[in-house]
């Protein structure tokens, strides 16, 4: 029976997913990183004044007394500041003054054209800001934090698991409500949906150039109804020892799936990074245990002679 004084208890012990959470601030930096130097050729048509895309940012920034048109002028101030802060957050420089402060800054670039964004980026955003306020470094950092007092380190222990706690949350509701939405549709209702899908140009690879892709309607009719039972099953079976693997096995193999054939890159990426919390966290330890050992015998070379 759940009982909400030991659970707040435990929480307060210490930052259960630590290490993979400190794989995670990794690994979403460098995503940022990689976006910002891919759209580098077109941020003046993105950002700037003088654009001829005449795209207004979000009043979001208007709102909190933000000079749009400064920034406009100045938007490489603000990519650089970024850039800057990426790194230093990569290397848990700063700790979460410095992860916060990459929050507010991809925010207000994120505002500044509000429309050129995916379900990747605003899903990225999300775990910037949930990244914010947890302990993502005890691992993979060049100075190790000295603790704070007892008192202060539980509520930062707190504060770290309510992040991750947010961040599967999140997730689950994201399949969840996908799974929810495509049953709601007529075309995923009667199986046709995925054979649209691959013959849309604007998605498939295959129909690129106006070709038709032949597929036998019952192909698109299990992958179509596979997907929805996936998402819809994924919030109740993936904290199930013996049902997560299967349910993640299953999900990695979809977004391989749309990464290769519908061409949705950053959502695919950004879902999959996550999967490594619904593990505790002797096991990701474990394994990355045994990687470094595999990677240390794949490149040990034969002693000299």
């Amino acid at each position: 029976m759940f009982n909400l004084q030991q659970t707040l208890w435990r929480l307060q012990q210490k930052t259960e997913k630590a290490y993979y959470l400190a794989v995670l601030r990794v690994l979403v930096s460098v995503w940022f990183i990689k976006e910002l130097l891919f759209r580098w050729p077109v941020f003046d048509f993105l950002y700037d004044n003088q654009s001829s895309l005449k795209i207004n940012p979000s009043q979001t920034l208007a709102a909190v007394g933000l000079d749009v048109f400064f920034l406009r002028d100045h938007y490489m101030l603000v990519v650089g500041t970024c850039l800057l802060l990426l790194v230093l957050n990569i290397f848990g420089i700063g700790r979460n003054i410095v992860s916060l402060l990459l929050y507010l800054s991809m925010t207000v670039l994120y505002h500044l054209n509000p429309k050129f964004a995916n379900s990747g980026d605003e899903m990225s955003m999300l775990l910037l800001l949930y990244l914010s306020f947890a302990n993502t470094f005890s691992h993979l950092v060049l100075f190790r934090r000295k603790p704070f007092s007892p008192g202060k380190e539980k509520v930062y222990n707190l504060l770290s698991n309510l992040a991750t706690c947010s961040i599967i949350a999140n997730l689950c509701l994201s399949y969840f409500v996908a799974g929810a939405s495509k049953i709601s549709q007529s075309y995923w209702q009667d199986g046709t949906a995925i054979y649209y899908f691959i013959n849309d140009d604007r998605y498939s690879l295959f129909a690129a150039g106006g070709k038709h892709v032949a597929m036998p309607m019952s192909l698109s009719f299990i992958i179509g109804y596979g997907t929805v039972i996936l998402e819809l099953l994924f919030p109740f079976l993936v904290f199930y020892k013996r049902t997560r693997p299967i349910v993640l096995g299953l999900c990695l193999l979809m977004h391989i799936g749309i990464y290769s054939f519908l061409m949705v890159y950053g959502m695919t990426i950004i879902f999959v990074m996550q999967y490594g919390l619904f593990y505790s966290n002797e096991e990701v330890v474990t394994t990355a245990e045994k990687i470094k050992a595999y990677l240390k015998k794949l490149f040990r070379f034969a002693p000299k002679q």
